[in-house]
């Protein structure tokens, strides 16, 4: 996914949820902005995503 989206202007959707996730945790780092769908994020991870330029969506 990294090298689809590496050299483009467009800004990868990652669907926790449709992967089998519900939580997103803080555990690594981010470089590139991502739009994160999700459940439950934590609040460091969020963190980390927004410094990123991204953005995270909660889902119900």
């Amino acid at each position: 996914v990294r090298e689809q989206y590496k050299n483009t202007e467009k800004v990868p959707v990652i669907d926790t949820v449709q992967n089998g996730y519900a939580k997103v945790l803080a555990k690594g780092s981010i470089s590139q902005p991502v739009i994160v769908r999700t459940r439950f994020v934590s609040s460091l991870a969020e963190k980390k995503i927004k410094a990123a330029g991204g953005v995270v969506e909660l889902i119900a």
